[in-house]
Protein backbone atom coordinates (compact mmCIF):
# COMPACT_ATOMS: atom_id res chain seq x y z
CA UNK A 1 0.00 0.00 0.00
CA UNK A 2 1.26 3.56 -0.68
CA UNK A 3 2.22 5.64 2.33
CA UNK A 4 0.97 9.03 3.48
CA UNK A 5 2.42 12.07 1.70
CA UNK A 6 4.19 14.92 3.49
CA UNK A 7 1.28 17.36 3.15
CA UNK A 8 -1.18 14.97 4.79
CA UNK A 9 1.34 14.21 7.51
CA UNK A 10 1.76 17.91 8.29
CA UNK A 11 -2.02 18.42 8.39
CA UNK A 12 -2.38 15.50 10.82
CA UNK A 13 0.35 16.75 13.15
CA UNK A 14 -0.64 20.44 13.02
CA UNK A 15 -4.31 19.63 13.54
CA UNK A 16 -3.54 17.37 16.46
CA UNK A 17 -1.25 19.94 18.08
CA UNK A 18 -3.84 22.70 17.65
CA UNK A 19 -6.63 20.62 19.20
CA UNK A 20 -4.52 19.68 22.23
CA UNK A 21 -3.30 23.25 22.79
CA UNK A 22 -6.83 24.67 22.61
CA UNK A 23 -8.09 22.09 25.13
CA UNK A 24 -5.21 22.90 27.48
CA UNK A 25 -5.78 26.67 27.24
CA UNK A 26 -9.49 26.24 28.00
CA UNK A 27 -8.65 24.18 31.09
CA UNK A 28 -6.08 26.75 32.23
CA UNK A 29 -8.64 29.57 32.00
CA UNK A 30 -11.34 27.63 33.81
CA UNK A 31 -8.99 26.39 36.55
CA UNK A 32 -7.27 29.74 37.32
CA UNK A 33 -3.81 28.27 37.03
CA UNK A 34 -1.47 28.09 40.03
CA UNK A 35 1.41 25.82 41.02
CA UNK A 36 -1.02 23.79 43.15
CA UNK A 37 -3.49 23.30 40.30
CA UNK A 38 -0.64 22.59 37.90
CA UNK A 39 0.31 19.61 40.09
CA UNK A 40 -3.05 18.26 41.32
CA UNK A 41 -5.79 19.99 39.24
CA UNK A 42 -7.77 21.18 42.24
CA UNK A 43 -8.32 17.65 43.67
CA UNK A 44 -11.93 17.64 42.43
CA UNK A 45 -11.83 15.65 39.18
CA UNK A 46 -14.99 13.46 38.95
CA UNK A 47 -14.50 9.71 39.06
CA UNK A 48 -15.87 9.19 35.53
CA UNK A 49 -13.39 11.67 34.05
CA UNK A 50 -10.64 10.19 36.20
CA UNK A 51 -11.42 6.71 34.87
CA UNK A 52 -11.05 7.90 31.27
CA UNK A 53 -7.87 9.80 32.09
CA UNK A 54 -6.34 6.73 33.76
CA UNK A 55 -7.40 4.48 30.90
CA UNK A 56 -5.84 6.82 28.36
CA UNK A 57 -2.66 7.24 30.42
CA UNK A 58 -2.29 3.46 30.69
CA UNK A 59 -3.07 2.83 26.99
CA UNK A 60 0.41 3.73 25.81
CA UNK A 61 1.70 3.48 22.28
CA UNK A 62 3.29 0.27 23.60
CA UNK A 63 -0.26 -1.06 24.15
CA UNK A 64 -0.61 -1.19 20.37
CA UNK A 65 2.74 -2.62 19.34
CA UNK A 66 3.49 -4.91 22.28
CA UNK A 67 0.30 -7.06 22.11
CA UNK A 68 0.88 -7.54 18.38
CA UNK A 69 4.52 -8.42 19.10
CA UNK A 70 3.42 -10.85 21.82
CA UNK A 71 0.92 -12.46 19.44
CA UNK A 72 3.55 -12.84 16.73
CA UNK A 73 6.13 -14.35 19.09
CA UNK A 74 3.87 -16.42 21.36
CA UNK A 75 0.62 -16.89 19.45
CA UNK A 76 -2.94 -16.64 20.72
CA UNK A 77 -1.94 -16.67 24.37
CA UNK A 78 0.36 -13.63 24.02
CA UNK A 79 -2.21 -10.82 23.72
CA UNK A 80 -4.47 -12.48 26.30
CA UNK A 81 -1.70 -12.33 28.88
CA UNK A 82 -0.83 -8.78 27.84
CA UNK A 83 -4.40 -7.49 28.11
CA UNK A 84 -5.25 -9.24 31.38
CA UNK A 85 -1.89 -8.46 32.96
CA UNK A 86 -2.03 -4.82 31.94
CA UNK A 87 -5.52 -4.40 33.36
CA UNK A 88 -4.57 -6.13 36.60
CA UNK A 89 -1.79 -3.60 37.08
CA UNK A 90 -4.29 -0.78 37.52
CA UNK A 91 -6.66 -2.91 39.59
CA UNK A 92 -3.79 -3.92 41.90
CA UNK A 93 -2.93 -0.26 42.38
CA UNK A 94 -6.51 0.79 43.26
CA UNK A 95 -6.53 0.05 47.03
CA UNK A 96 -3.08 1.55 47.53
CA UNK A 97 -3.89 4.71 45.56
CA UNK A 98 -6.95 5.09 47.77
CA UNK A 99 -4.89 4.48 50.89
CA UNK A 100 -2.23 7.07 50.07
CA UNK A 101 -4.93 9.65 49.35
CA UNK A 102 -6.48 8.93 52.76
CA UNK A 103 -3.13 9.16 54.57
CA UNK A 104 -2.03 12.28 52.67
CA UNK A 105 -5.18 14.08 51.48
CA UNK A 106 -3.27 17.27 50.66
CA UNK A 107 -0.21 15.53 49.18
CA UNK A 108 1.31 16.21 45.80
CA UNK A 109 3.80 13.45 44.94
CA UNK A 110 4.88 9.99 46.05
CA UNK A 111 8.38 11.13 47.15
CA UNK A 112 6.77 13.81 49.31
CA UNK A 113 4.70 11.15 51.09
CA UNK A 114 7.70 8.84 51.49
CA UNK A 115 9.72 11.75 52.86
CA UNK A 116 7.14 12.33 55.58
CA UNK A 117 7.03 8.59 56.29
CA UNK A 118 10.74 7.72 56.17
CA UNK A 119 12.79 10.90 55.91
CA UNK A 120 14.93 12.63 53.25
CA UNK A 121 17.04 9.62 52.29
CA UNK A 122 14.01 7.52 51.36
CA UNK A 123 12.46 10.54 49.64
CA UNK A 124 15.54 10.91 47.46
CA UNK A 125 15.50 7.18 46.63
CA UNK A 126 11.91 7.26 45.38
CA UNK A 127 12.51 10.55 43.58
CA UNK A 128 15.33 8.98 41.56
CA UNK A 129 13.27 5.86 40.75
CA UNK A 130 10.23 7.93 39.79
CA UNK A 131 12.29 10.19 37.55
CA UNK A 132 13.88 7.23 35.78
CA UNK A 133 10.44 5.62 35.38
CA UNK A 134 9.10 8.75 33.67
CA UNK A 135 12.14 8.79 31.40
CA UNK A 136 11.64 5.18 30.32
CA UNK A 137 7.91 5.76 29.88
CA UNK A 138 8.60 8.66 27.52
CA UNK A 139 11.35 6.71 25.76
CA UNK A 140 9.09 3.75 24.98
CA UNK A 141 6.24 5.90 23.70
CA UNK A 142 8.39 8.17 21.56
CA UNK A 143 10.10 5.11 20.07
CA UNK A 144 6.80 3.47 19.12
CA UNK A 145 5.26 6.58 17.58
CA UNK A 146 8.49 7.25 15.66
CA UNK A 147 8.45 3.69 14.28
CA UNK A 148 4.92 4.33 13.02
CA UNK A 149 5.69 7.66 11.35
CA UNK A 150 8.86 6.26 9.82
CA UNK A 151 6.81 3.39 8.36
CA UNK A 152 3.93 5.44 6.92
CA UNK A 153 5.25 8.92 6.15
CA UNK A 154 8.26 10.68 4.61
CA UNK A 155 9.38 11.70 8.12
CA UNK A 156 12.42 9.93 9.53
CA UNK A 157 12.49 8.23 12.91
CA UNK A 158 14.53 11.06 14.44
CA UNK A 159 12.30 13.79 13.01
CA UNK A 160 9.20 12.02 14.36
CA UNK A 161 10.66 11.73 17.86
CA UNK A 162 11.43 15.43 18.08
CA UNK A 163 8.14 16.59 16.56
CA UNK A 164 5.96 14.49 18.87
CA UNK A 165 8.04 15.45 21.92
CA UNK A 166 7.63 19.14 21.01
CA UNK A 167 3.85 18.78 20.60
CA UNK A 168 3.44 17.12 24.00
CA UNK A 169 5.58 19.73 25.76
CA UNK A 170 3.69 22.56 24.02
CA UNK A 171 0.24 21.66 25.32
CA UNK A 172 1.16 20.01 28.63
CA UNK A 173 3.23 22.96 29.81
CA UNK A 174 0.16 25.20 29.63
CA UNK A 175 -1.75 23.66 32.52
CA UNK A 176 0.12 20.58 33.77
CA UNK A 177 -1.85 17.60 35.05
CA UNK A 178 -5.11 19.35 34.16
CA UNK A 179 -4.00 19.50 30.52
CA UNK A 180 -3.22 15.78 30.70
CA UNK A 181 -6.65 14.95 32.08
CA UNK A 182 -8.72 17.01 29.65
CA UNK A 183 -6.70 15.89 26.60
CA UNK A 184 -6.69 12.26 27.78
CA UNK A 185 -10.48 12.20 27.54
CA UNK A 186 -10.19 13.29 23.90
CA UNK A 187 -7.34 10.88 23.25
CA UNK A 188 -9.08 7.76 24.58
CA UNK A 189 -12.04 8.56 22.32
CA UNK A 190 -9.65 8.79 19.34
CA UNK A 191 -7.90 5.56 20.35
CA UNK A 192 -11.18 3.66 20.64
CA UNK A 193 -12.65 4.97 17.37
CA UNK A 194 -9.45 4.42 15.39
CA UNK A 195 -9.01 0.90 16.77
CA UNK A 196 -12.61 0.05 15.81
CA UNK A 197 -11.79 1.09 12.24
CA UNK A 198 -8.22 -0.12 11.82
CA UNK A 199 -8.07 -3.59 13.40
CA UNK A 200 -11.17 -5.05 11.65
CA UNK A 201 -9.94 -3.57 8.36
CA UNK A 202 -6.53 -5.27 8.68
CA UNK A 203 -8.12 -8.58 9.65
CA UNK A 204 -10.58 -8.42 6.74
CA UNK A 205 -7.92 -7.42 4.18
CA UNK A 206 -5.62 -10.22 5.38
CA UNK A 207 -8.29 -12.86 4.75
CA UNK A 208 -10.41 -12.66 7.89
CA UNK A 209 -10.66 -15.23 10.70
CA UNK A 210 -10.83 -17.97 8.07
CA UNK A 211 -7.23 -17.21 7.07
CA UNK A 212 -6.05 -17.65 10.64
CA UNK A 213 -8.01 -20.87 11.10
CA UNK A 214 -6.48 -22.24 7.90
CA UNK A 215 -2.99 -21.37 9.14
CA UNK A 216 -3.37 -22.95 12.58
CA UNK A 217 -1.77 -26.31 11.65
CA UNK A 218 1.31 -24.54 10.33
CA UNK A 219 1.91 -22.30 13.36
CA UNK A 220 1.80 -25.23 15.79
CA UNK A 221 1.84 -24.43 19.50
CA UNK A 222 1.21 -20.74 18.82
CA UNK A 223 -2.38 -21.60 17.98
CA UNK A 224 -2.91 -22.95 21.50
CA UNK A 225 -4.25 -20.35 24.00
CA UNK A 226 -3.02 -22.62 26.82
CA UNK A 227 0.52 -22.94 25.45
CA UNK A 228 2.96 -23.80 28.26
CA UNK A 229 5.82 -22.09 26.41
CA UNK A 230 3.82 -18.87 26.10
CA UNK A 231 2.89 -19.07 29.78
CA UNK A 232 6.47 -19.49 31.00
CA UNK A 233 8.08 -16.98 28.64
CA UNK A 234 5.34 -14.35 28.47
CA UNK A 235 2.35 -15.07 30.69
CA UNK A 236 3.94 -15.82 34.05
CA UNK A 237 6.49 -12.97 34.04
CA UNK A 238 3.88 -10.53 32.75
CA UNK A 239 1.33 -11.54 35.38
CA UNK A 240 4.02 -11.22 38.04
CA UNK A 241 4.72 -7.76 36.69
CA UNK A 242 1.06 -6.86 37.24
CA UNK A 243 1.99 -6.73 40.91
CA UNK A 244 5.17 -4.74 40.24
CA UNK A 245 5.03 -2.30 37.38
CA UNK A 246 2.39 0.31 38.26
CA UNK A 247 3.84 1.19 41.65
CA UNK A 248 6.92 2.87 40.18
CA UNK A 249 5.08 5.18 37.78
CA UNK A 250 4.62 8.60 39.39
CA UNK A 251 1.89 9.62 36.94
CA UNK A 252 -0.42 6.90 38.27
CA UNK A 253 0.14 8.03 41.86
CA UNK A 254 -0.17 11.66 40.79
CA UNK A 255 -3.66 11.12 39.41
CA UNK A 256 -4.82 9.83 42.82
CA UNK A 257 -4.45 13.37 44.22
CA UNK A 258 -6.48 14.90 41.40
CA UNK A 259 -9.65 12.85 42.01
CA UNK A 260 -12.47 13.56 44.39
CA UNK A 261 -12.08 11.83 47.74
CA UNK A 262 -13.96 8.55 47.88
CA UNK A 263 -13.74 7.93 44.11
CA UNK A 264 -10.08 6.94 43.81
CA UNK A 265 -10.42 3.15 44.19
CA UNK A 266 -13.41 2.91 41.86
CA UNK A 267 -11.71 4.96 39.15
CA UNK A 268 -8.58 2.77 39.12
CA UNK A 269 -10.59 -0.46 39.17
CA UNK A 270 -12.88 0.61 36.32
CA UNK A 271 -9.93 1.78 34.24
CA UNK A 272 -8.15 -1.57 34.74
CA UNK A 273 -11.18 -3.57 33.65
CA UNK A 274 -11.70 -1.32 30.63
CA UNK A 275 -8.05 -1.71 29.59
CA UNK A 276 -8.11 -5.50 29.14
CA UNK A 277 -9.94 -5.66 25.76
CA UNK A 278 -7.54 -3.19 24.14
CA UNK A 279 -4.52 -5.47 24.47
CA UNK A 280 -6.44 -8.41 23.05
CA UNK A 281 -7.81 -6.40 20.11
CA UNK A 282 -4.38 -5.11 19.06
CA UNK A 283 -3.00 -8.62 19.36
CA UNK A 284 -5.08 -9.55 16.31
CA UNK A 285 -2.55 -7.69 14.14
CA UNK A 286 0.21 -10.06 15.23
CA UNK A 287 -1.98 -13.14 14.79
CA UNK A 288 -2.85 -12.16 11.23
CA UNK A 289 0.86 -11.63 10.52
CA UNK A 290 1.45 -15.24 11.59
CA UNK A 291 -1.39 -16.42 9.36
CA UNK A 292 -0.27 -14.50 6.27
CA UNK A 293 3.49 -14.93 6.63
CA UNK A 294 4.23 -11.20 6.88
CA UNK A 295 7.78 -10.63 8.12
CA UNK A 296 8.51 -7.85 10.63
CA UNK A 297 11.30 -5.37 10.00
CA UNK A 298 12.77 -5.75 13.49
CA UNK A 299 14.24 -9.11 14.59
CA UNK A 300 12.11 -9.11 17.77
CA UNK A 301 8.92 -8.21 15.82
CA UNK A 302 8.44 -5.00 17.84
CA UNK A 303 7.29 -3.24 14.67
CA UNK A 304 4.81 -5.89 13.47
CA UNK A 305 1.73 -3.70 14.08
CA UNK A 306 2.79 -0.84 11.74
CA UNK A 307 4.12 -3.35 9.21
CA UNK A 308 0.70 -5.04 9.05
CA UNK A 309 -1.09 -1.71 8.84
CA UNK A 310 1.18 -0.62 5.98
CA UNK A 311 0.60 -3.91 4.14
CA UNK A 312 -3.20 -4.11 4.43
CA UNK A 313 -4.67 -0.64 4.97
CA UNK A 314 -5.67 2.02 2.45
CA UNK A 315 -4.03 5.43 2.73
CA UNK A 316 -7.01 6.85 4.65
CA UNK A 317 -6.96 4.05 7.19
CA UNK A 318 -3.20 4.32 7.48
CA UNK A 319 -3.80 7.90 8.64
CA UNK A 320 -6.30 6.53 11.17
CA UNK A 321 -3.64 4.10 12.42
CA UNK A 322 -1.17 6.95 12.77
CA UNK A 323 -3.76 8.94 14.70
CA UNK A 324 -4.28 5.92 16.95
CA UNK A 325 -0.56 5.59 17.73
CA UNK A 326 -0.15 9.35 18.15
CA UNK A 327 -3.07 9.56 20.59
CA UNK A 328 -1.78 6.59 22.59
CA UNK A 329 1.74 8.04 22.78
CA UNK A 330 0.59 11.54 23.73
CA UNK A 331 -1.89 10.31 26.35
CA UNK A 332 0.95 8.70 28.28
CA UNK A 333 3.72 11.19 27.56
CA UNK A 334 1.67 14.17 28.74
CA UNK A 335 0.75 12.50 32.04
CA UNK A 336 4.37 11.44 32.52
CA UNK A 337 5.65 14.96 31.84
CA UNK A 338 3.07 16.40 34.25
CA UNK A 339 4.32 14.02 36.94
CA UNK A 340 7.94 14.93 36.13
CA UNK A 341 7.14 18.63 36.51
CA UNK A 342 5.41 17.98 39.84
CA UNK A 343 8.41 15.99 41.07
CA UNK A 344 10.76 18.82 40.18
CA UNK A 345 8.53 21.59 41.55
CA UNK A 346 7.56 19.85 44.78
CA UNK A 347 10.57 17.68 45.61
CA UNK A 348 13.53 19.55 44.13
CA UNK A 349 12.92 23.21 43.37
CA UNK A 350 10.89 24.41 46.35
CA UNK A 351 12.59 22.36 49.11
CA UNK A 352 16.17 22.42 47.79
CA UNK A 353 16.71 25.22 45.26
CA UNK A 354 14.33 28.08 46.13
CA UNK A 355 12.41 27.42 49.37
CA UNK A 356 10.67 30.80 49.14
CA UNK A 357 9.72 30.55 45.45
CA UNK A 358 6.33 31.96 44.50
CA UNK A 359 3.76 30.52 42.12
CA UNK A 360 5.03 32.14 38.91
CA UNK A 361 8.62 31.11 39.54
CA UNK A 362 7.66 27.57 40.51
CA UNK A 363 5.44 27.19 37.43
CA UNK A 364 8.30 28.34 35.21
CA UNK A 365 10.60 25.80 36.86
CA UNK A 366 8.07 23.02 36.22
CA UNK A 367 7.67 23.99 32.57
CA UNK A 368 11.43 24.10 32.07
CA UNK A 369 11.70 20.65 33.68
CA UNK A 370 9.19 19.33 31.13
CA UNK A 371 11.17 20.75 28.22
CA UNK A 372 14.52 19.50 29.53
CA UNK A 373 13.15 16.05 30.38
CA UNK A 374 11.57 15.62 26.95
CA UNK A 375 14.78 16.78 25.23
CA UNK A 376 16.98 14.32 27.12
CA UNK A 377 14.62 11.42 26.40
CA UNK A 378 14.35 12.37 22.72
CA UNK A 379 18.14 12.16 22.48
CA UNK A 380 18.13 8.73 24.14
CA UNK A 381 15.35 7.54 21.81
CA UNK A 382 17.75 7.77 18.87
CA UNK A 383 19.00 4.36 20.01
CA UNK A 384 16.29 1.93 18.93
CA UNK A 385 15.51 -0.71 21.55
CA UNK A 386 13.51 -3.91 22.03
CA UNK A 387 10.22 -2.81 23.57
CA UNK A 388 9.10 -5.98 25.37
CA UNK A 389 12.62 -6.68 26.63
CA UNK A 390 12.79 -3.18 28.09
CA UNK A 391 9.47 -3.69 29.89
CA UNK A 392 10.67 -6.92 31.50
CA UNK A 393 14.06 -5.44 32.42
CA UNK A 394 12.24 -2.68 34.28
CA UNK A 395 10.18 -5.31 36.06
CA UNK A 396 13.36 -6.99 37.28
CA UNK A 397 14.75 -3.66 38.47
CA UNK A 398 11.66 -2.18 40.08
CA UNK A 399 10.14 -5.27 41.66
CA UNK A 400 12.27 -4.52 44.70
CA UNK A 401 10.31 -1.41 45.63
CA UNK A 402 6.90 -3.09 45.81
CA UNK A 403 6.99 -4.50 49.34
CA UNK A 404 8.89 -1.62 51.00
CA UNK A 405 6.56 0.92 49.40
CA UNK A 406 3.22 -0.82 49.98
CA UNK A 407 4.03 -2.04 53.48
CA UNK A 408 4.87 1.58 54.37
CA UNK A 409 1.20 2.39 53.82
CA UNK A 410 0.06 -0.09 56.50
CA UNK A 411 2.85 -1.54 58.68
CA UNK A 412 4.03 0.71 61.50
CA UNK A 413 7.32 -1.15 61.94
CA UNK A 414 8.79 -0.37 58.49
CA UNK A 415 11.86 1.73 59.21
CA UNK A 416 13.74 4.14 56.93
CA UNK A 417 16.74 1.81 56.93
CA UNK A 418 14.57 -1.19 56.07
CA UNK A 419 12.85 0.74 53.29
CA UNK A 420 16.10 1.77 51.61
CA UNK A 421 17.84 -1.59 52.17
CA UNK A 422 14.93 -3.50 50.61
CA UNK A 423 14.83 -1.36 47.50
CA UNK A 424 18.62 -1.19 46.97
CA UNK A 425 19.24 -4.89 47.62
CA UNK A 426 16.30 -6.12 45.57
CA UNK A 427 17.16 -3.91 42.59
CA UNK A 428 20.77 -5.07 42.64
CA UNK A 429 19.73 -8.73 42.64
CA UNK A 430 17.04 -8.31 39.98
CA UNK A 431 19.27 -6.40 37.58
CA UNK A 432 22.18 -8.74 38.20
CA UNK A 433 20.16 -11.90 37.53
CA UNK A 434 18.54 -10.39 34.44
CA UNK A 435 21.93 -9.55 32.97
CA UNK A 436 23.61 -12.83 33.93
CA UNK A 437 20.78 -15.14 32.87
CA UNK A 438 19.73 -13.27 29.72
CA UNK A 439 21.99 -15.35 27.48
CA UNK A 440 21.96 -18.47 29.68
CA UNK A 441 18.29 -19.46 29.88
CA UNK A 442 15.17 -18.40 28.02
CA UNK A 443 13.33 -18.26 31.36
CA UNK A 444 15.44 -15.40 32.74
CA UNK A 445 12.33 -13.22 33.12
CA UNK A 446 10.58 -15.78 35.31
CA UNK A 447 13.60 -15.91 37.62
CA UNK A 448 14.77 -12.30 37.87
CA UNK A 449 11.46 -10.51 38.59
CA UNK A 450 10.31 -12.69 41.55
CA UNK A 451 13.86 -12.71 42.90
CA UNK A 452 13.87 -8.90 42.96
CA UNK A 453 10.50 -8.82 44.75
CA UNK A 454 11.48 -11.42 47.34
CA UNK A 455 14.86 -9.87 48.09
CA UNK A 456 13.25 -6.45 48.51
CA UNK A 457 10.66 -7.86 50.90
CA UNK A 458 13.14 -9.96 52.86
CA UNK A 459 15.63 -7.15 53.43
CA UNK A 460 12.90 -4.67 54.31
CA UNK A 461 11.44 -6.98 56.96
CA UNK A 462 14.78 -8.12 58.34
CA UNK A 463 16.21 -4.63 58.76
CA UNK A 464 12.95 -3.09 59.98
CA UNK A 465 12.42 -5.74 62.67
CA UNK A 466 15.77 -4.87 64.22
CA UNK A 467 14.30 -1.53 65.26
CA UNK A 468 11.70 -1.01 67.96
CA UNK A 469 10.02 2.21 66.85
CA UNK A 470 6.48 2.21 65.44
CA UNK A 471 5.30 4.93 63.11
CA UNK A 472 2.18 6.93 63.95
CA UNK A 473 0.07 7.17 60.77
CA UNK A 474 -2.10 9.82 62.36
CA UNK A 475 0.86 12.21 62.15
CA UNK A 476 0.54 12.12 58.33
CA UNK A 477 -3.03 13.37 58.27
CA UNK A 478 -2.77 15.65 61.25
Amino acid sequence: MPGIDLTSTCILLCGWAAAMVVASILWARLARMSAERFMVAGRRVPGSIGTLALLAAWTWALSINAPAQAAYNFGVAGPIYFGVGGGLMLIMLAPFAGRIRELSPLGHTLPEFIGRRHGPGARATILVINTLSVGVLLLLNLSVVAYAFETFTPLSYAQSVWIVAAIVVAYTSISGIGASIVTNVIQIAVITLAAALVVPAVVASAGGPAAFLAAMPSIGEKANPLSLTAFLKMGLPFLVMSGVSPFSYPDLWQLAWTLREGEVRRAYTRAGLAYMPYGMVFGALGLMALATGVTPGQPDASDIAPVMARAYLSTGLQAAFLGLVLAAACSTCDTGLSALAALFMNDVYRPLVRPGAGDRETLLAGRLAMAMGASVVALLAMRKISLLDTVFFLGAAKGAMVFPLLSSLYWRRVSPAGFIAGIAGGMALGIGLYGILHDVTEYYRVISIPASILMGAGLCVAVSRRGRAEFDFESLTG
